[in-house]
Order: structure tokens, then C-alpha cells, then sequence
């Protein structure tokens, strides 16, 4: 039934007050209930952007546009090239090879230091600069070789220091290392008399200053037919399958059980290292 309103109406005709029925009120709109969020990370503001549009956090060198997918592969790579970054410190590679610097090393003689154009010293800094080397790298690298030098720049200027490193070596070459010594050396002299060998290659020869470079040409020498090399100035580090056979010899004919017992040992140590010849 509908509502009357009573309403005075003095205008109207016959200037009496009458009723007129009210219009029924429309039901207001009410807003559409807002979604249901889909995840904490939403609720917290950090909404999944569009499935078609660049994510806000990535830069515009990392998206394909076409794709609408990141590029994942420059993404690796600046990743990649962050890390370095962080390793080196900050600091690059120089722009180009020429501008790698020597780094100073103390009591140096200036005529061990490489010069710009030597061949060694210039392909050293091209593949440093191709593998990314910075300067403080090179310089960690190089820096030890060139102590190295100095020092032995400054024993050969010590004569004192000479002689104890030369005395050294030849406690390597064992309790009979300076008869050693001897029977080569007057090798090399018989050679040179024959016309084997020249002044120069004998001096070249001779300049040999290691236990090492000595026992190598004592064993040359005995391919001569010269007498061997005793077997107590080898070092069992370095000795080869034909020294232990020869020690071994040896320790038989004198009855020497603790040469035998070198001479198993070394064997034992050849076969661990699988220099042993095949077939035994």
C-alpha cells in the first residue's frame, strides 16, 4: 500500500490543504564487493605484475619486448660480469697490453727487468689482457719470478753467498759429490781437446750450477763408456729405473744390505710413480 504524505498546499484550488501519494524510492546501488587477495605477497603490496608487461624491478635492457619474457641470458652474463667486478675490487683490466707496468721489486739489477719490446715480457701482457688480468693481479703473479731474480743477482755479487749456495748443491750430490764433479768436469775437458765440443759449448756446459744439471751429465758420460756415477750421489727422488738396477748391482757385489735395501725402496717408488719400463 502506498505511503500518503500530507502536505499542506495553499496554492491549490479552493485553497484547501490536500494529500498527493508519494513516488516509491529506488534502492540504492551498492559497490561490488572487492576480490579476494591472492597470496601474502599481494596483501603486503608486492602484487605479480602483468602477465604481459615488464615487471617493474627488471630494467628495460633485460626484457624482450616481443617475447614478453626477461632475457635470461644478458641477465646470467651482467651477473657474471658483476661477480668479476667484485673479485677484482674494482679494479679492470688496463685499456690496452702496453699499459701493463713491472712491478718494483728491490735490489732488481735494471738488467734483469724486461724491457717494453721483449718477446717473453709482450706475450705475457697480451694474454693477460685476453683472460681479463688487472694490474694488481699481473703484478701478484710476476712479483715472486722477479724477487727470485734479485736474489740470485744479489748471491752471485756476494761471493760468500755463492760459495755456500754452490757448497749446498753439492751436499746433494752426496758424500762423494765433489769427486763427481771432478771426473765430469775432465770429461767436458776431454772433449773440448778432442774437438767434441768448442771453447764456447764447454763453457756453456760447465756454467751448469745444480745437482741436477750434474748428475744428468754424469749420466751422459757413462753412455760414453766412462765410469758411472757413484750411486751415493744420487738423490732417490731423481733416480731412474737403470740407477736402481745399478745400485742394486752394486749392493750385491759389496754385500751392502742397506744399499739393497735403497735399491728396493727406489724400485718400489718407480713402479708407484709407473715408471717402470713395460713388461716387468
Amino acid at each position: 500500500m502506498s505511503e500518503v504524505i500530507t502536505t499542506d498546499m495553499p496554492n491549490a484550488p479552493g485553497g484547501v490543504s490536500g494529500t498527493t501519494p508519494a513516488a516509491t524510492a529506488a534502492p540504492a546501488e551498492s559497490a561490488p564487493a572487492p576480490a579476494a587477495p591472492q597470496s601474502l605477497f599481494e596483501v603486503a603490496g608486492d602484487a605479480a605484475p602483468p602477465a604481459d608487461g615488464r615487471p617493474d624491478w627488471l630494467p628495460e635492457q633485460f626484457w624482450d619486448e616481443k617475447a614478453k619474457a626477461p632475457k635470461l641470458e644478458h641477465l646470467a652474463k651482467s651477473w657474471a660480469d658483476l661477480r668479476t667486478r667484485i673479485a677484482r675490487r674494482g679494479d679492470d683490466p688496463p685499456a690496452s697490453a702496453e699499459d701493463y707496468r713491472l712491478p718494483e721489486v728491490e735490489a732488481l739489477p735494471e738488467a734483469l727487468r724486461p724491457a717494453p719490446d721483449d718477446p717473453v715480457w709482450k706475450a705475457v701482457r697480451e694474454n693477460a689482457l685476453k683472460a681479463g688480468v688487472t694490474q694488481k693481479q699481473l703484478e701478484a703473479i710476476v712479483a715472486p719470478y722477479l724477487r727470485h731474480l734479485a736474489e740470485q743477482a744479489g748471491a752471485q755479487a756476494d761471493p760468500a753467498a755463492q760459495r755456500a749456495a754452490y757448497e749446498a748443491e753439492l751436499a746433494r750430490l752426496g758424500p762423494t759429490g765433489r769427486q763427481v764433479v771432478a771426473e765430469v768436469g775432465a770429461w767436458l775437458k776431454g772433449l773440448e781437446a778432442r774437438g767434441i765440443l768448442t771453447a764456447e759449448e764447454a763453457r756453456e756446459i760447465r756454467g751448469i750450477s745444480t745437482a741436477e744439471g750434474v748428475r744428468a751429465l754424469a749420466k751422459l758420460r757413462a753412455m760414453t763408456g766412462e765410469k758411472p756415477v757413484p750411486v751415493e750421489a744420487l738423490d732417490p727422488q731423481a733416480m731412474s729405473y737403470a740407477d736402481a738396477r745399478r745400485m742394486m748391482r752394486e749392493a750385491l757385489h759389496k754385500g751392502d744390505q742397506s744399499l739393497l735395501d735403497r735399491a728396493v725402496a727406489t724400485l718400489r717408488e718407480l713402479e708407484a710413480r709407473g715408471a717402470l719400463p713395460q713388461g716387468l
